[in-house]
């Protein structure tokens, strides 16, 4: 330890003769080195917190899983405690279970991270591959998550105070089907007692976006392994789900998808396994074709897609990652027919190994990869260029990390709030 402060002493231009423990911890702050605290969950599993202070980075490190996170979203805080610095977290894992935790920035380091609770188990035991949060009111979301054997859960996610006024999510169920395995598969073997085990769904959800209808009705999309596309709506008194439209194109396992809501209703983008993008405009029908495809987006696997507005009239973009390593954005141009792709900007070996999460509000691009690294992009778009520029990059403390999600301000700091998924996960505050 007395070894890396003598380091960070000579990048902080500290005489590493004032290296007592006042020298050390000032070499620290000066340099952004890490120091430990521990926290423990409602399993009894250590946490293992670090407090990391990047330019222009700080993060809270938090391994809670034993096994890896494959889905977080960001519950974004009341409007009473927008101010405070809290908000709410929740993730799925390979185990099962559908966790959440509670961020709050005005507390003490180290208690910064508590309430950890779990909010279900997926039926079965089984993985929970992805996560979606729909807005209903200022103090109220739906979480829909999806996993093994195509089971789509649902559960409404309250704010509410307890009676020392502090905040706090209420989870209520609002729709747990039961998984249906595939007719025929089981069998009985006659004169021994012997019933063969049923063979499950081999189909799994694989990305899950929700989104709201013109007229404010919550709509979710979702992908699967065998390649099927559909939307579903929500019958809260049938505790079910109706199917509204199937989006016929992709024949391979469809890993990604996501929407963007407009006042003249909402565009979404899949991504499969060969490399193929679908650009979609969702209404109720019962069939949807694609408005457009990009075949040969990436050479495999399209594990990451954001769909965001651009800043150019009459035009969004698609930002993708694959197994490629590759970073793409392209530009959809929307007019009379639809939409068209336009511009496309990409970087390749945008990581060291396969691109697992992207995210994007048109201007900046954030990427996570299985190389541990985060990484920040600018996107340049005039008349005369149309280019992604990567601006800066840190190193992820949880391994395998394979989501990210972001809250942004609000207010004037134009600050990003950002959690980091993977064995364990991190919580990230970037400012411009």
């Amino acid at each position: 330890m007395r070894s890396r402060a003598r380091d960070d002493a000579r990048r902080a231009n500290i005489a590493p003769s004032s290296l007592d423990d006042g020298g050390m911890a000032r070499a620290r702050r000066a340099v952004n080195v890490s120091s430990e605290g521990n926290y423990e969950d409602h399993r009894a599993c250590s946490f293992c917190v670090r407090y990391v202070l990047y330019l222009p980075t700080d993060h809270r490190s938090v391994r809670a899983r034993r096994r890896e996170i494959h889905t977080v979203r960001i519950v974004p805080p009341p409007p009473e405690a927008k101010t405070n610095g809290l908000f709410g977290v929740v993730s799925g894992a390979e185990d099962g279970t559908v966790m959440r935790l509670l961020y709050d920035a005005s507390r003490a380091e180290g208690l910064r991270l508590y309430a950890p609770g779990d909010v279900c188990k997926h039926p079965g035991g089984r993985t929970v591959k992805a996560l979606s949060v729909f807005k209903e009111s200022e103090r109220s979301y739906i979480l829909c998550a999806g996993g093994a054997k195509e089971v789509l859960l649902a559960f409404r996610l309250a704010w509410v105070r307890d009676d020392a006024g502090a905040w706090d999510i209420k989870s209520t169920a609002l729709v747990i089907p039961k998984p249906v395995d595939e007719a025929g598969a089981r069998s009985w073997t006659k004169g021994c007692g012997y019933v063969e085990p049923r063979a499950e769904s081999a189909q799994r959800i694989m990305d899950v976006a929700a989104y709201a209808t013109p007229s404010g009705k919550m709509r979710v999309l979702y992908s699967t392994s065998r390649g099927s596309v559909s939307t579903v709506a929500m019958r809260e008194d049938k505790r079910g789900w109706r199917k509204v439209s199937s989006l016929a194109y992709h024949t391979c396992p469809t890993l990604a998808v996501d929407v963007l809501e407009t006042s003249s209703g909402a565009w979404a983008c899949s991504g499969s396994t060969d490399g193929a993008v679908a650009v979609w405009r969702l209404d109720d029908s019962a069939s949807i074709s694609p408005t457009c495809l990009i075949e040969r987006a990436h050479q495999s696997g399209v594990n990451a897609l954001c769909i965001s507005r651009s800043t150019t009239e009459g035009s969004f973009l698609i930002v993708s990652g694959g197994d490629d390593q590759k970073l793409r954005c392209q530009e959809i141009v929307i007019d009379a027919d639809g939409a068209a792709p336009d511009r496309v900007a990409e970087f390749d070996f945008a990581h060291s190994s396969a691109v697992r999460s992207v995210w994007s509000d048109g201007a900046r691009i954030i990427t996570t990869s299985v190389d541990q690294r985060v990484k920040f992009w600018e996107i340049v778009s005039n008349d005369d260029e149309f280019a992604l520029i990567q601006r800066e990059g840190v190193v992820t403390q949880a391994p395998e990390p394979e989501a990210v999600d972001v809250l942004s301000s609000t207010d004037a700091t134009d600050t990003l709030t950002f959690a980091v998924a993977g064995r364990g996960f991190e919580i990230f505050t970037a400012h411009r």
